[in-house]
């Protein structure tokens, strides 16, 4: 259901969406944190990991939203560790 609203909205309100969505995970990061950490048993610092890759994962999504079929970068891109640059090579 979702998937045809979302789908029906231009790219640029699609990456405003997923943009916005990374940005409200940030500002909660360590209440999220937390919250994960009471409830999985985990180090807070694991927590805030897991944080980090969710808002580096809706970013990418955001970036990806707006040149889609024109560059792509693997699912599994790890921008955490490559402190948010990766290579993109543009389609043919």
């Amino acid at each position: 259901m979702a998937h045809r609203e979302l789908g029906g909205l231009p790219r640029h309100r699609r990456a405003a969406i997923l943009e916005a969505t990374a940005r409200l995970l940030d500002e909660d990061r360590t209440a999220l944190a937390r919250l994960m950490a009471r409830d999985a048993g985990k180090p807070v610092t694991l927590a805030a990991a897991e944080v980090d890759r969710a808002v580096g994962v809706f970013r990418q999504a955001a970036e990806e939203t707006r040149r889609f079929g024109v560059s792509a970068l693997p699912p599994d891109a790890d921008l955490i560790a490559s402190h948010g640059r990766a290579l993109v090579d543009t389609a043919a």
